[in-house]
């Protein structure tokens, strides 16, 4: 939202940062970006049923494993690099240039930083090819977050905006 909305101000479409963020939201909410969306996708040859099915075309990994918390605490920062070097490991991404990649795994429902977790609550979900790679990659990503006592404080989306 943060980006969405500094970018509606950006383009002239909005004269505040509070303005566009209720754009924003009111183009979700009335279903207008995900149609927006939907005639990109066909526009680009993609399948016009795309957003009404998507199970027909995405593929599924066959095994998910959540990612469970090492520990209690607030999740106060995570090795993006290493996220993506799981997603390579999973096949999601190519070591080599003539690797293929598995459309089906990767990771999803990553908590955001800041949030309070209790040992064992799931802060991630892996999609794996085999139930052992995706055990193995779900350990390695829980390595990635690290655990704080206290709530860390929040930094902005937006660090800074070049005119």
């Amino acid at each position: 939202m943060a980006l969405a909305a500094d970018m509606l101000v950006h383009a002239g479409v909005a004269s505040s940062v509070h303005e566009a963020r209720s754009t924003a939201i009111q183009a979700l909410d009335s279903g207008h970006a995900l149609e927006r969306f939907a005639r990109m996708v066909a526009a680009l040859g993609g399948p016009a049923d795309f957003v009404q099915k998507p199970d027909l075309y995405l593929q599924k990994a066959a095994v998910t494993v959540p990612v469970r918390a090492p520990g209690s605490g607030w999740l106060s920062a995570c090795s993006t690099r290493a996220l993506g070097l799981a997603v390579v490991e999973l096949g999601g991404g190519r070591k080599r240039p003539q690797d293929d990649i598995d459309h089906s795994v990767g990771l999803d429902r990553i908590l955001p930083l800041g949030t309070r977790v209790t040992k064992g609550d799931p802060v991630a979900v892996v999609h794996a090819a085999d139930r052992d790679q995706g055990e193995d990659i779900a350990k390695a990503v829980a390595r990635c977050f690290t655990l704080a006592d206290r709530e860390p404080d929040r930094l902005p989306v937006i660090l800074k905006r070049i005119d």
